[in-house]
């Protein structure tokens, strides 16, 4: 429930923040976001490989692959509870199952290397995400002058600065959601952190949430 809170308190922060910027500012702004979110996209993949390739969470991740081979012995299909105890949406397991057919101990073999390709990704897109929105926020800001002399109605200005600022900010939450449930595999304590939270419960089973999964496998 704190979670939520926290949550919902920054969407309207950043709503707040919007009507105050007002509605050019706050589009180049979110603009960015964007085109930051469709770069890192582009990028993660590799970038998740090459994580990997040097032992990026090979230690933590070892217990949840000896977990998963464990139960995986028995049946592919006990895999699931594992992934669930440990933070990854059921509709996740689903996908990360559905995409490999082979035999038992390739089910078992493909899920441990998902989880780890996953949390790679997540850091991946978070390192991109933020090194892009910052050169894009540099650019931006030799707008500032040029959008501050444009002449649009105050209300207008407001109101559409709000509007964007919360769409601004659900995309952030979105975003972030997406990255800490990635990593809840190899960071245990985010799935205790996030497992009270009805928001996140809720968009974890949305298509555009589970988008990074879909990238990797």
């Amino acid at each position: 429930m704190k979670l939520d809170i926290f949550i919902v308190a920054i969407i309207v922060l950043m709503t707040i923040f919007g009507y105050r910027r007002g509605l050019l500012l706050s589009a180049v702004s979110f603009l960015s976001s964007l085109i930051s979110i469709g770069i890192a996209f582009l990028f993660v993949r590799p970038l998740s490989l090459f994580l990997t390739s040097q032992g990026l969470f090979s230690s933590t991740m070892q217990n949840v692959t000896n977990r998963i081979y464990e139960t995986g012995r028995a049946s592919a299909v006990t895999i699931g509870p594992v992934l669930e105890e440990i933070g990854i949406p059921e509709s996740w397991t689903r996908t990360i199952l559905q995409t490999q057919t082979g035999s038992k101990v390739d089910v078992v073999d493909y899920t441990a290397h998902a989880l780890w390709m996953l949390a790679s990704a997540a850091l991946a897109l978070a390192i991109i995400y933020l090194f892009v929105r910052i050169i894009l926020g540099f650019a931006a800001r030799l707008l500032t002058p040029a959008i501050d002399g444009v002449p649009i109605v105050g209300w207008l200005n407001h109101l559409g600065g709000s509007i964007i600022g919360m769409l601004w900010g659900a995309t952030v939450i979105a975003l972030s959601i997406m990255v800490l449930v990635s990593l809840s595999g190899a960071l245990p304590s985010i799935a205790e952190w996030t497992q009270d939270s009805k928001i996140i419960s809720f968009l974890t089973e949305k298509d555009i949430i589970r988008s990074l999964l879909d990238t990797i496998l």
